[in-house]
């Protein structure tokens, strides 16, 4: 599954085309101060900051005119909008096609031809309903829907498209009381006092990108149900609850709190998952090098695939670990092998980084 997403600037920028379809947002800016015509990315950062209530920030290439291939590129990494299938291929997603399949554009629109300010206007007005600074209830909409700022509750609202919690809400609160999302939940704020999602509320995936200030929480609670949890590249996170399967990416860093997962899937470099005594795994898959599994939790059993060639950390008791013959060793914290290369065996000692990482049994 591919759920990584690269440069946060470009995600910024294009989040902000909402204000643009009046038609759709009567009660937002026009931003007539942005010129007709071709769309470069400086115009669309003036956009992106009045949307999301994000800060300025220098953008490469600022200047440059975009072209209508670049302009569904960025909407689409931008608003995290993923192929009808998944797909594990490590060939670059062609995104017109994506917006194809999903219904933002037809086969009229010209990938070769200058991305204008209406071709930004057709496409965000087709995928985005509304953008709220204020609490709400009773919200339903086949489309998606935007909420950019900090100690907003939604109630009782039916979601046919994404929700969308902005970078405006900075390191503040999000309530989903009773919120169905039937696409993806993505988020790019919130704090420590985090995303609530409570009462009888329904998310198939939630998708977390926020590398920047307090790591964001999640909190699942009253019964909601949550299904996935996909953490992009670098973002730093926080579980509270039930959900049945969480994804991780690269230079990712996780907590789990007092939660409990079904099955988790370590596919990025260099990450890191804390599963704290109060929280539970069914099963992890690490599938990258330089992966840290730690914590004084329940972890039941890891499998180390052959993409983990090296630096992979296990320091939790009692989980029973099984390498593949190509990947390397599995060592604690310390340093002390754990489980060989194409061994399998069973943690245990005190797994708080200082445990004595020897085997009870199994074989090499």
């Amino acid at each position: 599954m591919r759920i990584m997403r690269k440069g946060i600037c470009v995600l910024a920028v294009l989040l902000a085309f909402t204000v643009l379809a009046t038609s759709a947002f009567a009660a937002m800016p026009t931003f007539d101060s942005v010129p007709d015509g071709v769309l470069t990315a400086e115009d669309l950062a003036q956009i992106c900051n009045e949307i999301l209530g994000a800060e300025e920030e220098a953008l490469p290439n600022a200047g440059q005119q975009l072209s209508g291939a670049d302009g569904l590129t960025y909407i689409a990494e931008a608003f995290h909008v993923e192929p009808a299938e998944e797909t594990d291929s490590a060939e670059p997603i062609d995104y017109a096609d994506v917006m194809k399949q999903v219904g933002y554009i037809d086969d009229s629109f010209d990938t070769s031809a200058a991305f204008t300010k209406d071709d930004a206007l057709n496409i965000i007005g087709t995928m985005i309903e509304d953008v709220t600074d204020e609490s709400a209830s009773g919200v339903e909409t086949d489309k998606s829907y935007v909420i950019r700022s900090k100690d907003v509750e939604l109630a009782d609202a039916k979601i046919g498209g994404d929700l969308i919690i902005g970078q405006g809400v900075g390191d503040g609160e999000v309530t989903l009381d009773n919120v169905s999302v039937e696409g993806n939940l993505v988020v790019l704020g919130g704090g420590s006092n985090s995303v609530v999602v409570r009462g009888n509320s329904t998310v198939g995936k939630v998708i977390v990108s926020k590398t920047e200030g307090d790591p964001v929480r999640v909190k699942v609670e009253d019964g909601a149900v949550v299904g996935t949890v996909a953490v992009d590249d670098n973002s730093k996170f926080i579980m509270n609850g039930t959900v049945e399967k969480l994804v991780v990416g690269e230079k990712a860093s996780v907590e789990l709190q007092f939660a409990s997962v079904g099955d988790v899937t370590i596919n990025g470099a260099d990450a890191a998952l804390t599963v704290d005594g109060g929280s539970t795994v069914t099963a992890v898959t690490i599938d990258a090098s330089g992966v840290q599994l730690t914590g004084t939790g329940t972890v039941g059993k890891a499998d180390v695939t052959d993409n983990a060639k090296s630096g992979v950390v296990i320091d939790t008791s009692g989980t029973q670990v099984t390498v593949a013959p190509g990947a390397g060793d599995v060592t604690n914290s310390g340093g002390t092998v754990v489980v060989p290369s194409g061994g399998n065996g069973t943690t245990q000692g005190t797994p708080t980084g200082t445990g004595d990482g020897t085997i009870s049994s199994g074989s090499n």
